[in-house]
């Protein structure tokens, strides 16, 4: 399944991985607590960020204008536009995977099971370069650690040998993907 037209832009790696051979569900139930951590291979033949139009960054002229604060009042301040032609190659649907619906039900949280149950999904030789997650699904790796022996491990910075990196750009607010 390849990411379909969205009508309000691009509508994301969750329209763009191979949801029946590429994904691992944890099983969460609590409504609107979900995260997801991404297993992503970045490159020319897999997942890239690409510059379209012949361009690259560009910044306009910056210039003195109106803005809004926080409660909607204007002032004056000096404003400059970034434009770009930017777009998210995704080569192969063989190139993303996804553990989903991962709360804070007991259980549900992620673990290095569950990563290895994601990353046996992909083609040998052809493993992801990094996993994407929250914080909190970090810290729920980190716990799952614990052991009678290592009461407090360390901050996971890889599972499996592929790195972790936590984004901002996910959420532990998703809607459970049933």
């Amino acid at each position: 399944m390849l990411a379909e037209e969205d009508a309000k832009g691009f509508a994301g790696l969750i329209a763009a991985y191979d949801r029946d051979n590429f994904e691992v569900d944890a099983g969460g139930t609590t409504p609107d607590t979900g995260s997801s951590v991404w297993a992503v291979r970045i490159g020319r033949l897999d997942l890239q960020w690409l510059f379209g139009n012949g361009a690259d960054l560009m910044l306009s002229p910056v210039r003195i204008g109106d803005v809004a604060d926080s409660n909607g009042k204007p002032f004056e301040a000096y404003i400059q536009g970034l434009k770009a032609w930017l777009g998210l190659k995704v080569s192969s649907t063989r190139t993303v995977g996804r553990i989903k619906n991962l709360t804070e039900d007991t259980g549900k949280g992620l673990t290095d099971d569950l990563i290895a149950d994601l990353l046996n999904k992909f083609p040998e030789g052809r493993g992801p370069d990094v996993l994407l997650m929250t914080k909190r699904s970090r810290e729920q790796l980190r716990q799952s650690r614990v052991t009678a022996l290592v009461t407090s491990p360390p901050i996971p910075t890889e599972s499996h040998g592929v790195p972790i990196k936590v984004s901002d750009a996910l959420t532990d607010t998703e809607a459970l993907d049933l």
